[in-house]
């Protein structure tokens, strides 16, 4: 009896122990091994989503991975798919023009953001900023040229890096379409994606 009740004390405190520390009591790591054998099999499913989605898509190095980045080869491709069909949506304008003269608008700052969603719960906020140049020609101002192209990723999961930039002046140089092309790392792999926001000028040399 003393037996049975010592190895039910004994059961009660390793429960105890686990559930403190948040750890289930089933729980394990991914051993090396395991890693060897899934980044073999995350380099065929990125190689194979690549060629069909016609996308710049690389796994990173399997020293840049973490511990969370180690999943099933199953989840891997599930994630890598959605990063890959992962859209980016304009957010709402944050920008307050100022009352600054015509006179003084030769040179302006401006920022837009956009935003990627994937999964259920992951999203990326990449902000695209540049300095425009405006000319004043038959009583309003048109942009003449763009400059300064950025962008960074101010909220959200994985990493942006950019990798160039362009615009183009449409509607009679009212609009600079301002295009970003960078690449998103997230669990284990990268995507490129090109972001593309169009600045809109008014007579007074405003920027929205």
């Amino acid at each position: 009896m003393k037996k049975i009740i010592k190895k039910a004390v004994s059961m009660i405190c390793a429960v105890t122990v686990m559930a403190v520390s948040g750890m289930p009591a089933s729980a394990s790591s991914v051993t090396d091994a395991q890693k060897a054998e899934y980044y073999k099999e995350y380099q065929e499913i990125v190689q194979a989503l690549s060629e069909e989605s016609e996308m710049e898509v690389k796994l990173l190095p399997a020293s840049e991975f973490t511990e969370e980045d180690w999943r099933s080869p199953e989840e891997f491709e599930e994630i890598v798919r959605q990063l890959i069909s992962a859209e980016a949506v304009l957010c709402e304008d944050e920008n307050a023009d100022g009352d600054l003269l015509i006179a003084d608008r030769s040179t302006v700052p401006y920022a837009k953001k956009k935003s990627f969603t994937w999964g259920e719960s992951s999203s990326c906020t990449i902000e695209i900023s540049a300095s425009f140049k405006t000319q004043l020609n038959a009583g309003r101002q048109y942009i003449s040229s763009v400059s300064s192209i950025k962008s960074v990723k101010t909220s959200g999961n994985g990493k942006w890096e950019q990798i160039g930039s362009d615009y183009a002046l449409i509607d009679s140089s009212r609009t600079a379409q301002v295009a970003v092309s960078g690449t998103i790392s997230y669990a284990g792999v990268s995507a490129t994606k090109l972001l593309t926001v169009e600045f809109y000028c008014d007579a007074y040399g405003n920027i929205s």
